[in-house]
């Protein structure tokens, strides 16, 4: 994992410890990006993970639903993005009270979002308004 070594590398020299949560690709889109379902459990059964960038603090996972207007396509991808992270969560090599965070909905879909579990929602557009 490069971006994690390199992260590692520079928190390091600075003397701090860097929160992070790992992407996973939820979306019907190839425009959005992350691990797959099966690259993360893979990734997770490395041995000493929980060791390996000790500047590094992996608290959770986040993902980006498909931009649609179909509620439950974007409700079934949280659905499967919160089963991953209860599975990773209960399994894995953090501790819960680590690995606490699931990051998933934005403005139009953040009620689906909290209903599935997510701890953090990105509400931008309500707060600002749309993008010019």
């Amino acid at each position: 994992m490069p971006l994690l070594d390199e992260l590692n590398k520079r928190a390091g020299t600075v003397g701090r410890s860097i929160d992070v949560l790992l992407q996973i690709h939820i979306a019907k889109e190839e425009s959005k990006h992350g691990f797959s379902s099966e690259e993360i459990r893979t990734f997770f059964q490395q041995p000493d993970i929980s060791h390996r960038w000790p500047n590094v603090r992996v608290r959770g996972l986040m993902g980006m639903a498909t931009n649609t207007e179909d509620r439950t396509l974007v409700s079934t991808e949280f659905a499967g993005l919160a089963g991953l992270f209860r599975e990773i969560r209960d399994n894995g090599p953090y501790p819960a009270d680590q690995f606490s965070e699931l990051s998933m909905g934005m403005t139009g879909d953040a009620d689906l979002a909290v209903a599935q579990g997510s701890t953090m929602v990105r509400i931008g557009t309500a707060i600002f308004g749309d993008r010019s």
